[in-house]
């Protein structure tokens, strides 16, 4: 008996599926963003490892390196959630363009200080590198600035490049399978970049690669209806209103939360991972890089997960799971001494926290109303990038009492302990997302229509 006609119907399956996994790539405009993303990402990563790398050769500090984090991210604590009322009352495709830009001028800057050698390696002198840190410090301040605006704005604006309201959380999942897809390459190319050429190569070609992003917004036609999203009420009475709209439904109040925490947590891992490679794990620039992209490859596998959902229902139960596996992986990081061993851990980490970052960020989308978007989706950047200063500070002065292992180590425990906390509240969240979800009239993963729902904080 021939097997042709089950392979055939194999092939068209598998074909169905990948359709499906790319549905919002049907949208023109999602199609261009995904592009110019995909580019400019990539550019991202290069820039995110050269700095890292840059600063930890100019102070050889994790002071320094916390110091770098804390300044490029403290502009989102206090921007980010007046940028919200800004993205609820404004094109928000103009808003994304203006800090495209800022990030492309901070990024030349960058290379163009490196490239030229006014920022190079000291010699003998310590004190020297300090100084030329402090340029990198400055310019990370200088980009906290655009993504402040730039990443709540990007978030908000998903809603508006799809031409179906039913493919918004295959964009965010696809959002998210471009980023960790730019991580697993990103990090590798930059190893080898800067061992040849180099931090400066990898801040001129991010620099290059904010034109094929800028290119494609230019290109976009957006609906002139979508381009009135928003509250027209006064700035302070418009953020107090997203922040009561926030803290009184439990399912966004608790979202927010768990990734602030999982934020101010989880940046002593990165700001210190540099000398772990190089004084735990005996490593250098290429073995840091090769980390980075196993992080990238276990976040890419979650996202293609998230990417062949069609519904937001049973996130609150992918959550929660992703979350543990995240904490867990940290700790197993900090009590690592093989190379291998930290390796597949990274894989697991990405795995963990791309799937609790993004999951989240769909469930939200699914429930708030339009007209709170922007300033919901600030409070969400808020928890992601705000929390990083707070955690640089806290890398840096664990780094300067602990060993890197057990610095990692105390903030990996504490975060595996909310995580089980999460857990045990898990079953009460799921109720209040059940309500939210079944009053909406759309019920997949839909965005509601001018409902306002009052989900109370009642049980928590």
């Amino acid at each position: 008996m021939s097997t042709a006609p089950h392979s055939r119907r194999r092939r068209l399956r598998g074909e169905q599926r990948l359709r499906e996994m790319l549905r919002a790539l049907r949208s023109r405009n999602y199609r261009l963003f995904f592009t110019g993303q995909a580019i400019s990402l990539i550019g991202t990563w290069l820039q995110i490892v050269a700095t890292s790398w840059l600063v930890y050769r100019l102070t050889g500090s994790t002071w320094w390196l916390g110091l770098s984090a804390f300044a490029s991210r403290l502009p989102s604590v206090l921007l980010t959630p007046l940028a919200g009322v800004v993205i609820d009352r404004v094109e928000r495709k103009r808003v994304v363009i203006a800090s495209q830009s800022l990030a492309a001028v901070q990024a030349a800057i960058l290379a163009w200080l490196t490239l030229s050698g006014t920022i190079q390696p000291p010699g003998e002198s310590i004190v020297n590198g300090n100084l030329q840190a402090v340029w990198v410090v400055l310019l990370g301040s200088l980009l906290g600035i655009a993504n402040a605006f730039d990443v709540p704005a990007r978030q908000a604006m998903v809603v508006q490049m799809v031409d179906r309201r039913d493919d918004v959380g295959n964009a965010i999942a696809l959002n998210s399978t471009i980023f960790n897809g730019a991580k697993l390459v990103g990090p590798a190319v930059a190893g080898f970049l800067i061992a040849r050429f180099g931090e400066g190569a990898c801040f001129g070609l991010n620099a290059l690669s904010y034109v094929a992003v800028l290119w494609a917004l230019h290109a976009m036609r957006l609906d002139p209806e979508d381009r009135k999203p928003g509250s027209r009420l006064p700035y302070i009475q418009g953020l107090l209103e997203g922040l009561h709209y926030a803290w009184t439904r439990v399912p966004v109040r608790a979202l927010i939360l768990l990734v602030a925490t999982a934020g101010l947590l989880a940046t002593p891992q990165m700001v210190l991972l540099p000398k772990l490679v190089a004084e735990t794990l005996r490593g250098d620039e290429r073995s840091y890089g090769l980390l980075m992209t196993a992080q990238g490859l276990g976040a890419l596998w979650g996202a293609m997960f998230l990417a062949s959902r069609t519904t937001a229902r049973g996130l609150e139960r992918v959550i929660p799971f992703a979350s543990l596996v995240f904490a867990s992986a940290y700790v197993g990081l900090a009590l690592s001494r093989a190379y291998w061993q930290a390796w597949l851990l990274m894989i697991l980490s990405g795995t963990g926290g791309m799937l609790q970052m993004a999951a989240s960020n769909t469930l939200l989308q699914a429930l708030v109303d339009d007209d709170k978007r922007g300033r919901v989706m600030s409070l969400f950047a808020l928890g992601t990038m705000g929390t990083v200063p707070l955690g640089g500070v806290l890398a840096g002065w664990l780094g300067a009492w602990l060993s890197v292992p057990h610095a990692m180590l105390v903030c990996g425990l504490i975060l595996l302990t909310f995580t089980l906390w999460f857990l045990s509240y898990n079953p009460r969240l799921r109720i209040h997302v059940d309500v939210m979800l079944r009053d909406q009239r759309e019920p997949v993963p839909g965005l509601q229509a001018g409902h306002e729902h009052e989900v109370t904080s009642q049980g928590s």
